[in-house]
């Protein structure tokens, strides 16, 4: 399977422990440099990010580091999109990784096809469903009904297609796994147990800047930020009804 790991240039330590991890599991892997948003010009950020429509998703604008993380994974979902690759794992490079990641990979490979639009969580969720299906050792995979974080998961090369038509350009942020459910975009499975966890002990670039972010608000921005989410919400739960029954 092919795997593509996500990097920043300047996280050189970030970026010798995923790969040290990698090449003890004899495991082939090509380095993706991370899209730095502060570095974006105003030219590639209009082109890049729907800022309104994102308004409307999150009552905020994203963050350079959301935007950014999120054009990473969207260059990803095009290179899978438009080759022949069936199922490709991506990894940001905080991601610690179980010894048991080869055989997982290939049963994924083997029980699931290409064709279907399909995503495969190897970290935790927050919350499953029914059915749990077997697919190696003590391994299985279940229905996600929220999840958070994109640092490792497995996906098809029908569901980067169809990721890389909803999501760009820039919308929303790269783990929108609920919304790709309740639109109907792909189906979102979590592997259990996880066989991926994340390297806590790096504070996230993105959750230092979402704070300076909320604390710089006013309370007149704050009040207008909620109520204007509680009409976005119903009228992205009337779209997402539309696009259910239009992709059974």
């Amino acid at each position: 399977m092919k795997i593509f790991v996500v990097n920043l240039p300047e996280n050189t330590a970030r970026l010798v422990a995923i790969e040290r991890q990698l090449q003890a599991l004899n495991l082939a892997y090509e380095i993706l440099p991370a899209i730095r948003g502060k570095s974006l010009t105003s030219e590639e950020r209009q082109r890049d990010y729907d800022q309104r429509r994102g308004f409307r998703t999150y009552g905020r604008t994203l963050s350079s580091g959301e935007l950014g993380c999120a054009l990473s994974h969207i260059a990803i979902y095009r290179k899978v999109a438009e080759s022949n690759i069936t199922h490709a794992l991506v990894l940001e490079d905080d991601a610690w990784l179980n010894p048991n990641i080869p055989q997982l990979l290939e049963a994924i490979e083997k029980q699931y096809t290409a064709d279907q639009a399909n995503i495969f969580l190897l970290s935790w969720a927050s919350a499953v469903r029914q059915p749990y299906r077997r697919i190696w050792a003590g391994y299985g995979l279940q229905p996600v009904r929220t999840a958070q974080c994109a640092h490792a998961y497995v996906i098809s090369r029908s569901a980067a297609t169809e990721l890389l038509q909803v999501l760009y350009p820039v919308h929303i942020v790269a783990d929108c796994w609920e919304w790709i459910i309740k639109h109907g975009v792909a189906r979102v499975f979590a592997l259990t147990p996880p066989a991926v966890t994340s390297d806590l002990s790096n504070d996230s670039d993105i959750g230092l800047e979402l704070q300076e972010m909320i604390s710089s608000w006013t309370l007149w921005y704050r009040t207008y930020r909620k109520v204007s989410r509680v009409w976005w919400k119903l009228m992205d739960e009337v779209i997402a009804v539309g696009h259910r029954l239009s992709n059974p």
